[in-house]
């Protein structure tokens, strides 16, 4: 499962890299979609560093980097509640964010009963 959230990660990253060019002209969407790259570059590692851990069963490690990666989603997502406060537009990661997040809790539930 942390492979997978790992794939997803990596996709929404070239995801990410697509909608900065399709957006360069609305400065707060691009704004928004650069701190994610940032986010979601730190969360690939984290989720990363978790899969390669697997084998050790360094479970207090895993549940650390999963919590974080959790962290980094929220923190993109967060972006776009922030910027678009007034405005009554939608994350255009809204779904991914959701996706991903979802996919990492139940990551970390199931290492949470393993160790």
């Amino acid at each position: 499962m942390v492979n997978h959230a790992a794939d997803i990660a990596s996709n929404i990253t070239t995801h990410i890299d697509k909608l900065l060019g399709e957006n360069a002209a609305d400065r707060s969407i691009h704004d928004c979609l650069t701190d994610c790259a940032e986010f979601y570059a730190d969360a690939n590692d984290q989720l990363e560093d978790s899969y390669a851990s697997l084998d050790s069963k360094a479970f207090f490690d895993i549940k650390n980097w999963l919590a974080a990666a959790i962290a980094d989603v929220d923190s993109c997502e967060g972006g776009f509640k922030e910027q678009d406060a007034s405005r009554s537009r939608k994350s255009v990661l809204a779904s991914e964010n959701q996706n991903l997040s979802k996919l990492c809790h139940i990551a970390l539930e199931i290492t949470s009963l393993l160790g």
